[in-house]
Order: C-alpha cells, then sequence, then structure tokens
C-alpha cells in the first residue's frame, strides 16, 4: 500500500484576527483543537 503525502496547509491556516490565532479549518470557525478533542472524545463521527 502506498501512502499519500497531506499538505495540511491546504486545509488549515492561522489567523490572529480569529480565535487568537490558534489554528482553525480553513473556511470555517472551527479550531483543531476543537476538533481533535471531539475526536478523542468520539464525540464526533468522521464519516
Amino acid at each position: 500500500m502506498s501512502r499519500r503525502t497531506v499538505d495540511w496547509k491546504e486545509y488549515l491556516e492561522s489567523n490572529p484576527k480569529s480565535l487568537l490565532g490558534n489554528p482553525i479549518i480553513k473556511g470555517s470557525q472551527l479550531s483543531v483543537e476543537f476538533i481533535v478533542e471531539r475526536l478523542a472524545d468520539d464525540g464526533l463521527k468522521v464519516i
């Protein structure tokens, strides 16, 4: 099986004017921290 390299810069951004500069999912106000916490709690189902 081959591995595909994903460029995270295509999906994440950081802006000091948005969520105090914390990284977010591009085009949203969802922080990376929020998504990771939900995945850790199994509170977010990935389809």
